[in-house]
C-alpha cells in the first residue's frame, strides 16, 4: 500500500459519522497567511506524520463533543468557560489560604528569576486561572513538540482571558524530577546547509535515579559550546544564542535551564513551575496521603481503566506496577518504592511530603490538585493517560480539567518550503509522511518522459518474458533443470530491476542538483522514522525565523486554536521565508 493510500485510508476512517465536514479534512489549495517570517505551507489531516494513537484521534474528530465517557468535549459556548472559570477560581485553596499562597509565591519567584514578563505575573493572583502544560526537561529545551505545547497553553490561555475576564496564566510544568536520562539527553539540529547534524549530553552526566531536572550545567554547557559556532553561522541565530546564553545566567541546574529557555522563546508569555518545588509538594500532601494509603485502590481503578478502553478497542496506556505510584527522594536520588521501603515513604508523606515524588498518575493528580486549571494542554500518549485515569478524579475529589490537544506541524526549511511555491505538483502529505516515496517521485518527475515510459516499458516486457519462460519450465516437469533455471531467472530479474531503476539516477542526479536538501530529507522530516516533532530541536525554526520567534509562536497557537475551537484540528505544516 502506498504513503498516499494509507493516508487516504486514514482520513476516511476518521471521518466517518461526524455529520458534517471532517474537522481532519485535508485543505488542498495551500494557504499562504504570512506571519512575519514564517508561512502555513498547509493545513493537513491531524495523522499526517504519524505516531498518534487511535483514542487521540477518535477525540479530536470532533473536539466540541469529546469522547464519552472518557474525556469531556471543548465547547466554544461563552456561557461554558465563564462558568468553569468562576468554579476553577475558587478552589479547595480557602482550605489551606497560606500553604497556597507560598506555592503562588514560589512559582512568582521562580518564573520571575528564568524570564516570565510582568504582565503574565501580575496575574497570577489568588483568584487566576491556569491553563497548564508540562514535558520533562529536554536538553536545551527539548523537541518541537515541546515548543507546541507551550504555543497552545498560551493561545488557550488567551482564550480563556478574553472569552471570561478572567486573569489565565499559562503554566509551563517542568517535569524535573524525571528519571528518564535516554529520552532527553539528544539534540538534533539543523546547520545552515539544511544538513542535520546531532549532539548529546554525556552518559556520565546521569547516574541511576537522579532526576534529569538535577544535572549540572557544566554538563549542558559542554553541548552548547559543540553546538554554538553552527548557531551563529545562521543570519539569525544570534537571537537563539542570546537566549540560551541568558538563560544560562539565570538557572540553577538543566531543569530550570530547560524553564528558561522555553520562557525565553515564548517571549517570557508563559510562567513555569518545577515538579521538585516543596511547596507544591507540601500543599498536595492530603491528596499524597490519601493516594499512599488507597494505592491498591488506585492501581485496581488504572487496571480497570485499561481493561474498559481495550474491550472499546482502544489499548491500555498504562500498566501498574509492584512498587508505588509514590518515589522516595534520598539523597538527591529518586527510589522506587517496594514494600519494603513502603514505611519510610508512608513517613516521608507525612512528616516531609517535599520527599516525595510522584509517579505518572500521581503527577497528573498533583498537579489538577494544586492548580485547579481551566484546560491542561497534552499530547496524544497523555490524552490517553487522562481517558484511563479519569475515574480518580471523583475518587479524589478533583475537578478534572479539559484536555486540549496540543499543536501538532511539521517544520520546512526555507529551501523546502520555496519547493512548494513553484512545485505544487508534489503532495505535502507525501513528504510528511513518506519521505522517501516523495524522493521518488520528484526523482521520477525529472526524468525525461520518454526515458521514463521506456524504462517502464522494459521493465514490464523484459519481466512478462521472464515470467512467462518460468511457467513453461514449471510445466516441463525436468525438476533438476527447472531449479537451475529459476536461479538465473531470479538473477535476471534482479538485473532487469536494476537496468530500469538506474535510469532514475538521470532524475536522481538532476534534483539533487537543484534541490541538495532531497539528499537528506528523511533526516529532516521524518528523523529516524519518528514524526520530526518528537526529534528535531524546538530551537530549530528559530534559527531560521530569528528575533521574530516568539510572534509566529504567538500566531501559529492563536491559528490552532481558533481551528480546534471551530471543531476543526489539523496537522500544519508550516516554513520560514528564504
Amino acid at each position: 500500500m502506498s504513503a498516499n493510500q494509507r493516508s487516504a485510508r486514514s482520513l476516511s476512517e476518521y471521518a466517518q459519522g461526524n455529520g458534517r465536514q471532517d474537522p481532519c479534512r485535508i485543505i488542498t489549495a495551500p494557504e499562504q497567511k504570512r506571519n512575519n517570517m514564517i508561512s502555513v505551507v498547509k493545513k493537513t489531516y491531524m495523522d499526517a506524520a504519524g505516531g498518534m494513537n487511535r483514542l487521540f484521534l477518535d477525540y479530536i474528530r470532533n473536539p466540541q463533543q469529546g469522547l464519552e465517557p472518557y474525556l469531556s468535549g471543548i465547547p466554544s459556548e461563552k456561557d461554558y468557560w465563564c462558568d468553569l472559570a468562576e468554579r476553577a477560581a475558587v478552589p479547595r485553596r480557602i482550605e489551606n489560604e497560606a500553604a497556597w499562597q507560598r506555592v503562588l509565591e514560589d512559582v512568582a519567584a521562580q518564573s520571575s528569576r528564568l524570564g516570565t514578563s510582568n504582565d503574565v505575573l501580575e496575574k497570577m493572583g489568588s483568584k487566576a486561572n491556569f491553563v497548564v502544560t508540562g514535558q520533562q526537561p529536554g536538553v536545551l529545551g527539548g523537541p518541537l513538540h515541546t515548543i507546541y505545547k507551550v504555543a497552545t497553553a498560551i493561545a488557550f490561555a488567551g482564550y480563556i482571558e478574553r472569552t471570561t475576564g478572567h486573569p489565565c496564566v499559562p503554566l509551563y510544568w517542568c517535569g524535573s524530577d524525571d528519571t528518564d536520562f535516554p529520552e532527553i539527553r539528544d539534540l538534533n539540529l539543523l546547520n545552515n546547509d539544511t544538513m542535520p547534524f546531532s549532539a548529546s549530553i554525556p552518559q556520565g552526566a546521569h547516574s541511576g535515579g537522579l532526576p534529569v531536572g538535577s544535572i549540572g550545567l557544566e554538563w549542558i554547557d559542554r553541548l552548547w559550546k559543540s553546538v554554538r559556532r553552527f548557531v551563529l553561522n545562521f543570519d539569525d541565530g544570534g537571537f537563539v544564542t542570546q537566549v540560551v546564553d541568558d538563560a544560562f545566567d539565570k538557572a540553577h541546574d538543566h531543569g530550570e535551564l530547560t524553564s528558561a529557555i522555553l520562557v525565553g522563546l515564548a517571549g517570557g508569555r508563559i510562567a513555569v513551575v518545577d515538579g521538585r518545588t516543596p511547596s507544591v509538594r507540601r500543599y498536595a500532601q492530603p491528596l499524597l496521603v490519601d493516594y499512599i494509603e488507597h494505592e491498591n485502590d488506585v492501581k485496581a481503578a488504572v487496571t480497570d481503566g485499561g481493561a474498559k478502553l481495550e474491550v472499546a478497542g482502544y489499548h491500555a496506556q498504562l500498566v501498574v506496577g509492584e512498587d508505588s505510584g509514590v518515589f522516595l527522594v534520598e539523597d538527591g536520588v529518586r527510589k522506587a518504592v517496594t514494600p519494603v521501603l513502603k514505611e519510610r515513604l508512608i513517613a516521608a508523606v507525612r512528616d516531609n511530603p517535599e520527599n516525595c515524588s510522584p509517579g505518572a498518575v500521581a503527577r497528573n493528580l498533583v498537579q489538577d490538585y494544586t492548580f485547579n486549571p481551566v484546560a491542561v494542554v497534552l499530547g496524544p500518549a497523555e490524552v490517553a493517560y487522562r481517558a484511563q485515569i479519569r475515574p480518580l478524579y471523583d475518587r479524589f475529589g478533583i475537578r478534572a480539567p479539559v484536555c486540549v490537544p496540543r499543536m501538532t506541524g511539521t517544520f520546512l526549511p526555507p529551501d523546502i518550503g520555496s519547493f512548494f511555491d513553484g512545485e505544487s505538483r508534489f503532495s505535502v502529505e507525501e513528504l510528511v509522511d513518506d519521505p522517501p516515496g516523495f524522493t521518488q517521485s520528484v526523482y521520477r518527475h525529472r526524468l525525461p518522459k520518454q526515458l521514463s515510459d521506456a524504462a517502464d516499458r522494459f521493465r514490464t516486457e523484459v519481466m512478462g518474458v521472464i515470467d512467462g519462460f518460468a511457467r513453461e519450465i514449471e510445466i516441463s516437469g525436468d525438476h533438476k533443470s527447472t531449479r537451475r533455471i529459476k536461479g538465473r531467472l531470479s538473477d535476471l530479474r534482479k538485473r532487469a530491476a536494476q537496468s530500469a531503476d538506474a535510469v532514475l539516477e538521470t532524475g536522481k542526479n538532476a534534483s539533487l542538483e537543484q534541490w541538495p536538501f532531497l539528499a537528506e530529507i528523511s533526516a529532516i522530516i521524518k528523523p529516524g522514522g519518528r514524526p520530526q516533532e518528537r526529534t528535531l530541536s524546538g530551537l530549530t525554526p528559530y534559527l531560521f525565523a530569528g528575533g521574530s520567534g516568539a510572534e509566529w509562536l504567538r500566531g501559529l497557537g492563536d491559528a490552532y486554536v481558533d481551528d480546534l475551537l471551530d471543531g476543526r484540528v489539523s496537522h500544519i505544516v508550516y516554513s520560514s521565508k528564504p
